[in-house]
């Protein structure tokens, strides 16, 4: 999800992660958790849900500070998930 007011930009970022699987659908999501519930006997599960804000005259900046803070965020958000 893209907002644009004039030269503000929010842009929403979320995903589902399931053990080891990184899913963007809702319903894909819950399928898998319900096939990691009978095959794994595991139904952990998260929502991440990052919202930015950034000026559209500076968007690739603004994309490479989203790249870099993903990658750090990713690690260390792996520390607290179970694989």
């Amino acid at each position: 999800l893209i907002s644009d007011e004039s030269i503000h930009q929010e842009m929403l970022l979320y995903w589902y992660q399931n053990t080891s699987h990184y899913l963007h659908n809702k319903y894909q999501a819950k399928i898998s958790m319900i096939f990691d519930s009978f095959w794994q006997n595991q139904s952990n599960g998260a929502v991440f849900v990052l919202k930015f804000k950034g000026s559209s005259t500076e968007s690739e900046c603004d994309q490479n500070r989203l790249e870099d803070f993903l990658g750090s965020f990713m690690n260390e958000i792996a520390k607290y998930l179970p694989s």
